[in-house]
């Protein structure tokens, strides 16, 4: 008898295009790939609160201190991670589940112009216990103290490397032979140089 449930190990719904059941479909129409490894859990009984939607999508078993990770919708996604925020839709409107999850535990909601800051720097993650209240600039300092902003070579539009930098700084040269060496105005080279940036290199 031929198998009439989705290709996708452990996934008992019923078989559709390209072997795939509805949800991992769409999954592969967005992705070009079924995200198995992120379970279908998008069967939320009728009428449920916003507190029964959050916890619908967080696995039951995972313990009070470790990320609860968010199994649900996605949106936000950053490039250089791949990772975004967990959304849901109720009614027509969208909501960020970090923030319903923090404003659900905490019995108030999340003061005007501020933001739901993650601890664990995971934002998939709807755990209380790793999220605190916080505004822009403080999110922007804790990215930079954990160094998570995009800097050096990690910044896709840089020209130089973290190597050639160690080379500048060595280099008796002239900022203008540099320059040309690497490729970059005499402006990029003596900030380089003199600490203005690339800062995270010793």
């Amino acid at each position: 008898m031929t198998d009439v449930t989705c290709s996708v190990p452990a996934c008992i719904r019923p078989r559709g295009t390209r072997g795939y059941c509805s949800g991992h479909y769409d999954r592969w129409k967005k992705y070009g790939h079924p995200d198995a490894a992120r379970p279908l859990n998008t069967k939320v009984p009728r009428g449920a609160s916003l507190r029964e939607r959050l916890m619908w999508r967080v696995d039951p078993d995972l313990s009070p201190d470790e990320c609860w990770i968010w199994r649900g919708a996605r949106g936000g996604t950053k490039k250089r991670t791949g990772i975004g925020y967990g959304k849901f839709t109720v009614n027509g409107r969208q909501y960020d589940a970090h923030r319903v999850s923090w404003e659900i535990h905490n019995g108030q909601p999340v003061p005007p112009g501020m933001q739901v800051l993650h601890s664990c720097d995971n934002p998939l993650c709807v755990n209380p216990k790793h999220l605190s209240i916080g505004s822009n600039r403080d999110n922007v300092d804790d990215m930079v103290s954990k160094m998570r902003q995009t800097y050096g070579e990690r910044n896709p539009q840089s020209v130089l490397t973290d190597e050639a930098v160690r080379d500048i700084r060595s280099s008796s040269a002239s900022d203008a032979a540099l320059a040309v060496k690497y490729g970059v105005g005499k402006s990029c080279i003596a900030d380089a140089r003199y600490g203005r940036t690339w800062r995270h290199i010793a």
